[in-house]
Formats: structure tokens, sequence, C-alpha cells
């Protein structure tokens, strides 16, 4: 094949992928973030929903367990006036030692708020940043 035949489709080619790309950031086509987040959303099975606690895992006590809700909580920042302290929430899924504590973070914060954490989660982060949160409770065992 003549090489030339072949670099006037490499305009396309790239022009394609920048299109591709740039539709991505704008949300107007799924990356790999947004699939993670929904599939994770959408599974009633997902690790911020079960409710057993291994037997001798290292459990939460209530001042850390009240500590890691407010972090939670305030977190948030209020639209178009403050940001959103996304480095707060990792701190607080970073440090959990087990899935035991995930879950019994996940049980508490449903009774302090009526809502699920990655719900609530979900209602602030970008999908890239809630994707950093679920790749972290997923290591937990």
């Amino acid at each position: 094949m003549d090489t030339n035949k072949i670099l006037k489709y490499v305009p396309y080619i790239v022009g394609g992928i920048v299109v591709y790309k740039l539709l991505q950031k704008l949300g107007l086509i799924p990356d790999k973030n947004d699939t993670l987040v929904e599939g994770v959303i959408q599974d009633p099975g997902n690790v911020f929903t079960k409710t057993q606690v291994k037997k001798g895992d290292e459990l939460l006590n209530s001042v850390e367990l009240e500590n890691n809700y407010k972090k939670i909580v305030n977190a948030k920042g209020i639209p178009y006036l403050t940001n959103d302290d996304e480095d707060m929430v990792y701190s607080v899924f970073r440090n959990l030692k087990n899935a035991s504590q995930l879950n019994q973070l996940t049980d508490y914060f449903i009774s302090k708020k009526n809502v699920d954490i990655l719900t609530y989660l979900d209602s602030f982060l970008s999908n890239d940043e809630l994707a950093v949160v679920i790749n972290i409770s997923k290591r937990l065992k």
C-alpha cells in the first residue's frame, strides 16, 4: 500500500480522537469512570451497601464514626461559593482499615442522613472524584 495514501488519513484519525476525548470531557460520551460509577451505583450488592461485619475485624468507635461522618458532610461546598473538599473525603476512606469499618460508616451515615454515602457523594463529587473513592473502597477486605 502506498504511504501517501495512508498519510492522507492521519489527520482524520487524529481529529476523530481529539473530538472523542472532547465529547468525553463534556460528558456527552461516557468514559471509564462514568461506567465504573454507574456500575457501582446500580449494583445493590456493592461494597457500600453490604451490612455484614466480619468477626475479628477492628471496628470504629462512636467518636471515630461521628468524626468521619462530619468530615464527609462538611466536605460538600456551598454551590457557586466554596469548592468541595474531595481530599477530605479521600482521607476518610484511606484511613479505613477494613470492609467492616466501611460497612459501619455506611450504616451510621444512613442512620444520620437517611441516604447512603454513595448517593450523598454522588450529589457533589464528579464521576472522576467518585471513582477515586470507589477504588479506595474496593481495596478494603
